[in-house]
């Protein structure tokens, strides 16, 4: 099992490879609110728990190219500091959807 980086109060962070995972747990009740996925130095594609149920339904990801930032709703999930302390690694392709 991989293990954080760095993990704080309602902070981890958890490099995965070429992945860099890091969930925020703003209300500290074990559910990341917020959770963003940075590949290689390139923007980074942030889930947010936009309503306040704990579950993590926006998605939003940022074009450096025109400055733009793009939101989506997705279908809701969790997702625990543990769960983030076990991601594993994801092999990085063309299409994984980061600008």
């Amino acid at each position: 099992m991989a293990e954080p980086v760095a993990e704080q109060q309602n902070v981890i962070v958890a490099e995965r490879g070429a992945v860099t995972w890091t969930g925020i747990d703003k209300d500290e009740d074990g559910q990341a609110e917020i959770l963003m996925a940075r590949i290689n130095g390139q923007s980074p594609m942030v889930l947010m728990d936009t309503d306040g149920d704990g579950l993590l339904d926006t998605r939003y990801d940022y074009e450096a190219s025109s400055g733009r930032t793009y939101a989506s709703v997705i279908d809701p999930i969790s997702m625990s500091a543990a769960e983030i302390a076990q991601l594993e690694i994801v092999p990085v392709g063309p299409d994984m959807g980061f600008f």
